[in-house]
């Protein structure tokens, strides 16, 4: 859902006016989201933080490995297990390490996501 929002609010002048305003509240929904679930990261303590351009990855490499969702723009990732992760909602699933393993791989940082 996050990456087919993000498509259409790139071209908005392609958009009728209702779709446009819609595309814009799930935009900032997602973005509000998104900020709250990084939030979460760094007061777990994961500091290590990689860009990952999510779509170019075939969907079974950036699924998360709890709940098979398919990530774009963020994922949580842990050097014990590399291929796996998770999105940021099941950050708690991915392993049993601590934050220092872990990486966070995002699309795009938040104020490219505000802009």
């Amino acid at each position: 859902h996050d990456e087919l929002i993000h498509k259409m609010a790139m071209k908005p002048n392609e958009l009728d006016l209702n779709l446009a305003a819609t595309v814009h509240r799930d935009m900032v929904l997602m973005v509000e989201r998104e900020t709250v679930l990084r939030g979460k990261l760094e007061e777990k303590g994961v500091a290590s933080q990689e860009r990952e351009a999510f779509e170019l990855l075939p969907d079974d490499e950036r699924q998360c490995a709890f709940c098979q969702a398919i990530c774009f723009l963020s994922a949580l990732t842990c050097s014990c297990s590399p291929g796996r992760l998770v999105c940021l909602h099941h950050i708690d699933e991915l392993c049993k390490c601590g934050p220092g393993s872990q990486c966070l791989r995002y699309r795009y940082n938040l104020d490219e996501m505000t802009a």
